[in-house]
C-alpha cells in the first residue's frame, strides 16, 4: 500500500494552499518545498518505486508553483497600488503646475 498521506510534506503543502495570509505565503511555499526534497531524498534511496507518492509529490510541485506565481502577482499589485497612493499624496503636498488653456490665450493677446 502506497500510503502517503501522513507525511510531512502533504501536511506543510496543505498549510501552503491554504494559506490566507499573504505575508506567510512565501515561508509556507518554502517550507512545503523543502520538506518534498527531502522526501524525494528518501524516495530515491528507497527500494519501492512509490508511484502514487511521487505523481502526488509532481502535482503538488505544480500547484506550488501557480501558488507562488500568484503571490508574485499579488505582490506587483500591491507594489504598483502603494505607488500610486504615494504619488497622489505628493501631488497633494505639492501639486504640478499646468498650463491651462486660459493662461496660454491671455499670453497670446
Amino acid at each position: 500500500m502506497d500510503d502517503y498521506s501522513k507525511e510531512k510534506w502533504v501536511t506543510l503543502y496543505a498549510a501552503a494552499m491554504m494559506e490566507l495570509k499573504h505575508a506567510l505565503m512565501a515561508g509556507r511555499i518554502m517550507e512545503a518545498r523543502n520538506e518534498i526534497v527531502n522526501r524525494l531524498e528518501v524516495l530515491r534511496d528507497s527500494l519501492s518505486s512509490h508511484p502514487r507518492e511521487r505523481q502526488a509529490i509532481a502535482d503538488a510541485l505544480s500547484n506550488l508553483r501557480v501558488l507562488e506565481r500568484e503571490e508574485s502577482r499579488y505582490n506587483a499589485e500591491q507594489q504598483r497600488q502603494a505607488v500610486q497612493t504615494a504619488l497622489k499624496k505628493l501631488e497633494a503636498i505639492h501639486p504640478t503646475q499646468q498650463p491651462s488653456s486660459q493662461s496660454e490665450e491671455s499670453g497670446n493677446q
